[in-house]
């Protein structure tokens, strides 16, 4: 890879928690710093912090949301026009929903904030990806995954719904996404993706349900939004991982993952239900 202060990196989902320690550990490095938010103020107010604190003023502010699948697109055009090169993507934005609710698309809104955002994201910003010559793309899983289950045919949980499954298996869909992209990537573009731990923050708290009162009881023992973002940070940047793709890691060590996050059929059908999904497909 390139020096650090002659890179662009990219972190979704950074107003807070582990994106926001990812952004500012990048920024750190000297890196140009794109943070995404869905809202500007609350965008902005997080930039200017992360200028100050890293003394890098290249930390700049896209907006998404991911609930919304014209607000991607409007994103990626955003991103696309303002640098022609990517050196990494942390794909991080994602959610809870303690009941089930659907986006203005239709979706589901775990599915889609979690898993499509993810695809969507890395497939639009494919071609700056390649451009870098050398670049790496880093997806926030969990551990969670080993609570999901697939089923293609009912992808909105419509006949059945409970919160911590959705969210369980959006991350074992991340899991197959990175497994499937390695694949059909070129081999300049790593992939990889990091169970940050049971972090303190703001994750899953505007829920009810399970989640919250998991999160009030076990608060003193869980791991900083740093220490988080650690592995994020050390994917991203570590000189010792180049040209390493397709693995899962924890706290620095890769980690085996759930049968069917290895199950290459599987990755293969849902990589082709999110192109339906999204429209999207990887450019020629």
């Amino acid at each position: 890879m390139r020096a650090a202060k002659e890179q662009v990196h990219l972190v979704t989902g950074a107003t807070q928690g582990i994106g926001k320690e990812t952004a500012r550990a990048l920024a750190r490095t000297g890196a140009r710093v794109i943070l995404t938010a869905r809202d500007r103020a609350r965008g902005t107010a997080v930039v200017e912090e992360l200028r100050d604190d890293t003394d890098n003023p290249r930390v700049e502010l896209a907006l998404v949301d991911f609930a919304s699948l014209a607000s991607v697109r409007a994103f990626l055009d955003d991103v696309t026009a303002r640098v022609d090169r990517l050196d990494v993507l942390v794909n991080n934005a994602g959610g809870y929903f303690g009941r089930r609710r659907e986006t203005d698309d239709g979706r589901e809104m775990t599915l889609q904030v979690n898993h499509l955002g993810y695809f969507m994201t890395t497939l639009g910003l494919l071609e700056p990806l390649r451009a870098a010559g050398d670049a790496r793309v880093v997806c926030v899983s969990s551990d969670a995954h080993w609570g999901g289950r697939i089923d293609l045919d009912d992808l909105d949980s419509r006949k059945h719904y409970f919160g911590y499954r959705a969210y369980a298996t959006s991350k074992l869909m991340n899991l197959l996404f990175v497994a499937e992209a390695a694949r059909r990537f070129p081999s300049s573009i790593a992939i990889n993706a990091q169970h940050p731990g049971v972090v303190a923050s703001g994750f899953g708290l505007g829920e009810s349900g399970v989640m919250k009162a998991f999160y009030f009881l076990a608060r003193p023992f869980l791991r900083t939004a740093a220490q988080g973002a650690d592995t994020s940070v050390w994917l991203a940047t570590a000189p010792e991982l180049a040209g390493v793709t397709g693995k899962y890691y924890v706290r620095r060590s890769e980690r085996s993952t759930l049968a069917a996050a290895r199950d290459e059929q599987l990755a293969q059908r849902l990589w082709q239900e999110s192109e339906r999904l999204t429209g999207m497909a990887l450019p020629p």
